[in-house]
């Protein structure tokens, strides 16, 4: 009769072990022989070689129970199957990389980084490092050793060792000149005199020259709380930012000094040896203020661009009555003078002259009012507001004003504001007065034609001639609005087809604009329609794609959009794939099962997996959560397998999302079948199909 397997403790398996008559069981890594079963013998031995080797195997039993011991011959150790489904190593140190830091582990289990070889104790939350180099091959550590001074007395130091080089020193030592090392007994490169408290390498002791002050690269770096040496000199050769107070001279170098915490004043001395006040900051002025009798701050003068000002718009004098500037020059003064002896006249060369009311022609003068307040002069250049008559440039002849239109006359305005002339030849008309106001022309009194290169604004009427620049507004016939028939300039005659290189069509004042094509196989860019029915796209001579008569779109390339709805034949990758939330990113190839924070996490030993992260997913299902993953679950993807493998061979979910090779054949576990074959020992991305 049959019979159950339990644990050791009397526990049941879950799912239940039960052998029948005759059978042999599978279940675990060790065959369970049932009564009778024909050929018990080799099955009974292989347990016990089994269990004689530990299961030796480069993977780990596909199968185990807690307390369950493994050789793990690629890392040549012993291995035990703890409570929390891991493998732990029997010698409690567990080496891996940093990026793979041991997991499930208990307080005080140890663990080897072996990218820093350096050796981590565990605290129960986290590591805690013992010791070790930084990275293989250096020699970085804290050193605690005896050295002998060159009296022959013993001192207590600790040497700080970064890449095989002492970087700085820690002594105890308190007499305040230090200790002077033996080198011939006990060398540190790049000490001779090691003072109390830290010492930097490269650094001259007491007595030394250039004593305090390193001579590498070296420093302290960081806030100090007090210094006794400043680059070699005492703290009380420097002043206080709040007490800048000087007992002699100071001394600047011709590069000056700046104020500002952005620099916004220079002092300094130019190339030419001149010295030099300047605002460095952009479009700030200089202020020159004093204090007066009140104590009131004045600002006399304030320099700005290339300006020279007072700080209000009636400011401060120059000079005094009784201290007067000998010549103020300059190219023009805007000014009210109290007395002027003679003005200059610039265009006689005959320098200074004298105003006078007299029309003198003999001598240069000056024009000026008489009693009566007229101005005799022979001749005026200038703008006048009232003339009998005005002058014909070039000639000698006056002419009056006129309203009408006549040869030899000047226009003048109507009664009722109008100008009347024939012909006008200027260089441009200006508008005045009110914004769209006015008229060119009356509605019962048209110009004949209207010549110019750029009109902008509504076009009532015909055009005749090429429009080659922007219309911005209506198109529109005599006879329909938002239409362009054949009475129009763009309309050709004979086809009543509109023609244009480029049509953009706006909705206008029409519910439904519409826009047919006449057959044209010259277009080089655009659309253009086909004899049979067809419209093709064509983009600088090239033919792009086409819209077909029964309405299919055919294109050339490539096509893109935000929303594909319809049926596709055909799928450029290579899986179906569904969106779910992950516990972290997680790389292409990735193993997942259900678990984590979230929904899906990476599979460990004894998952059974959902999936792999999809490298290029061809169906992608759940498409709309926000954040999650893609996870193949059918079809051909790359899959991170540890350890060899060959084709054809089933795969179930190892460690740390990755998948290995099924030792006890298809499994309820197995998810996938690798499609190609690797001797490599490490994990590596498996073409594979998942099932």
């Amino acid at each position: 009769m049959s019979y159950q397997i339990t644990h050791y403790n009397g526990a049941a398996f879950s799912p239940a072990i039960t052998v029948a008559d005759g059978t042999l069981d599978t279940s675990l890594d060790l065959k369970i022989i049932g009564k009778s079963y024909a050929g018990y013998g080799l099955a009974q031995n292989e347990n016990f070689i089994y269990l004689l080797e530990n299961f030796a195997n480069n993977s780990a039993p596909s199968k185990p129970i807690t307390g369950q011991i493994w050789f793990d011959s690629l890392h040549n150790k012993v291995k035990f199957y703890d409570i929390n489904r891991s493998w732990r190593s029997l010698s409690g140190t567990t080496a891996t990389t940093y990026a793979n830091k041991p997991t499930n582990l208990v307080t005080g289990d140890l663990w080897y980084d072996t990218d820093h070889n350096q050796v981590n104790v565990f605290n129960g939350v986290d590591f805690t490092l013992v010791g070790g180099s930084v990275a293989t091959g250096q020699n970085t550590q804290m050193v605690s050793v005896n050295v002998t001074d060159t009296n022959g007395y013993t001192h207590a130091i600790i040497k700080a060792i970064v890449n095989g080089r002492v970087i700085y020193v820690v002594s105890p030592e308190t007499d305040p000149a230090g200790f002077q090392l033996d080198t011939t007994i006990n060398a540190i490169p790049g000490f001779v005199i090691i003072m109390p408290g830290i010492t930097l390498v490269g650094t001259p002791g007491y007595g030394q020259s250039q004593a305090g002050i390193t001579a590498g690269r070296e420093r302290f770096y960081g806030t100090a709380s007090n210094s006794d040496l400043l680059g070699g000199l005492p703290s009380a050769n420097f002043i206080q930012s709040t007490n800048a107070t000087f007992s002699s001279q100071v001394k600047f170098y011709d590069q000056g000094f700046t104020i500002g915490t952005t620099p916004k004043l220079t002092f300094a001395i130019d190339g030419t040896g001149t010295p030099v006040l300047q605002s460095t900051y952009l479009g700030n002025s200089i202020k020159f203020q004093t204090t007066d009798g009140t104590g009131a701050t004045q600002t006399p003068l304030v320099l700005t661009g290339k300006d020279i000002l007072p700080n209000a718009a009636i400011g401060g004098n120059i000079g005094s009555q009784a201290l007067q500037w000998n010549s103020v020059y300059a190219n023009y003064v805007y000014a009210t003078s109290k007395n002027a002896d003679n003005l200059l006249v610039t265009d006689t060369g005959a320098g200074y002259a004298q105003a006078s009311i007299l029309n003198n022609t003999s001598s240069p003068s000056i024009v000026a009012r008489d009693a009566t307040g007229t101005i005799n002069v022979t001749a005026m250049n200038g703008t006048a507001s009232q003339a009998v008559a005005l002058q014909l440039a070039g000639s000698a002849t006056f002419l009056t004003a006129t309203t009408t239109p006549t040869v030899n006359s000047i226009v003048a305005r109507d009664v009722s504001g109008g100008i009347a002339v024939i012909a006008v030849t200027i260089q441009s008309i200006v508008k005045s007065g009110t914004a769209n106001v006015g008229n060119i022309g009356q509605s019962d009194n048209k110009f004949g034609t209207v010549y110019a290169s750029t009109f902008s604004g509504a076009v009532t009427g015909n055009v005749t001639g090429n429009v080659t620049g922007v219309l911005t507004g209506n198109v529109a016939s005599a006879a329909t609005a938002n239409q362009i028939t054949s009475g129009s300039a763009l309309v050709d005659a004979t086809t009543g087809k509109m023609r244009a290189n480029s049509i953009s069509l706006g909705n206008g004042s029409a519910a439904s604009p519409s826009l047919n094509f006449i057959s044209d196989s010259n277009s080089s860019s655009g659309f253009y329609w086909s004899t049979n029915g067809e419209i093709n796209i064509s983009n600088a001579g090239v033919y792009s794609g086409k819209f077909q008569a029964n309405g299919n779109l055919t294109m050339v390339g490539n096509v893109s959009a935000v929303l594909f709805q319809g049926t596709a034949t055909q799928a450029r990758y290579a899986d179906l794939a569904e969106k779910y939330l992950a516990d972290k990113t997680y790389e292409p190839g990735t193993v997942v099962s259900v678990g984590g924070e979230k929904e899906v996490t990476a599979s460990q030993i004894g998952d059974r997996a959902l999936g792999v992260v999809s490298t290029n997913p061809a169906y992608m299902m759940n498409s709309e959560l926000q954040g999650g993953t893609y996870i193949a679950l059918k079809g051909r993807v790359p899959v991170l397998v540890y350890g060899r493998v060959s084709k054809g061979q089933p795969l179930i979910a190892y460690h740390a999302g990755a998948a290995q090779a099924s030792m006890a054949g298809w499994t309820p576990e197995v998810f996938a079948q690798a499609l190609e074959t690797s001797a490599d020992e490490g994990v590596k991305l498996i073409e594979c199909v998942i099932l």
